[in-house]
């Protein structure tokens, strides 16, 4: 029997416990504070957030480079048959394309299937596609190009949306203008940010603390995105307070979601949202058992 090897990247958020459920394999992404370089999982949201405060600079972020994904490739081909690398939206991020011209050329070395999926999306909606690819494979009922054509289908369907008290961060990432951050922070705005075609853009807008909008922005995001897939959803933050996810949790939960998995945004993503954003991501193509 076939093994595919299924990788994703650390983007992704994925909690670890469903991460060693799968086995699936990851290629970390890469964070400079300063002068100093390191992997996502070697420091955490905290850690860039307390840099911002300390030195009011913005951690960067830097995407592998074809090379990186030659010598990633070649490393955990060696495990299987195939893979299905799971990469960031093409729309915010070079790591794809990259990843791509990769695997063409890896694949043809090798002499393995290599596969890219451009998830369109980003943190668990990655993640999502992974599980659900995951999944196919522990089913034994899907070779490999099936299951490539059955997650790529449910890319357009992958609903990402959250919202941030920390227009700071967005502002000196150039991407919020600085007289909108200003005004967000007078008026304490909390602008709703949603993927759309793989990019990201604003939406709503919301006030207040993290107890009165979290609930509203799950119910817009709900009410927005009716057809869910309720077997999983994500509840995706950066920080947050635990009484403000248990009442998420519940809203998800009364709703009818079957699993509510929460996950903490890595370094990557957290350097981009800064703290106090969270965020809510499943499948909107309704249910999905795997026959």
């Amino acid at each position: 029997m076939e093994k595919i090897i299924l990788s994703v990247e650390g983007t992704c958020d994925m909690p670890k416990d469903l991460f060693e459920r799968y086995g699936f394999k990851m290629i970390p992404a890469i964070v400079i504070l300063g002068d100093d370089i390191v992997h996502d999982g070697e420091v955490s949201g905290e850690d860039l957030f307390a840099y911002f405060e300390r030195t009011k600079k913005l951690p960067r972020t830097s995407c592998f480079n074809v090379q990186d994904f030659d010598q990633y490739f070649e490393k955990i081909a060696k495990d299987g048959d195939s893979i299905i690398h799971f990469s960031l939206s093409s729309g915010i991020s070079a790591t794809c394309p990259h990843a791509i011209e990769s695997a063409a050329k890896m694949s043809e070395k090798l002499g393995k299937k290599i596969t890219v999926i451009d998830t369109l999306s980003l943190s668990t909606g990655q993640s999502l596609l992974a599980i659900y690819a995951a999944k196919l494979v522990e089913s034994g009922k899907y070779n490999y190009d099936q299951i490539v054509d059955m997650v790529r289908a449910r890319v357009p369907y992958t609903q990402t949306s959250f919202a941030t008290e920390s227009v700071n961060y967005l502002a000196a990432g150039g991407r919020c203008p600085s007289v909108v951050a200003f005004a967000a922070n007078v008026l304490k705005i909390r602008p709703q940010i949603i993927m759309k075609d793989g990019k990201l853009t604003s939406a709503k807008k919301y006030k207040g603390i993290m107890k009165k909008w979290v609930p509203q922005l799950i119910q817009d995001t709900l009410e927005e995105n009716p057809n869910s897939d309720k077997e999983m959803v994500f509840l995706t933050y950066s920080s947050a307070p635990i009484e403000v996810l248990d009442a998420a949790e519940k809203q998800l939960r009364d709703y009818g979601f079957r699993n509510v998995y929460r996950a903490t945004a890595g370094a990557t993503i957290s350097s981009h949202c800064g703290p106090n954003t969270l965020g809510v991501l499943y499948f909107c193509d309704g249910e999905h058992p795997i026959a």
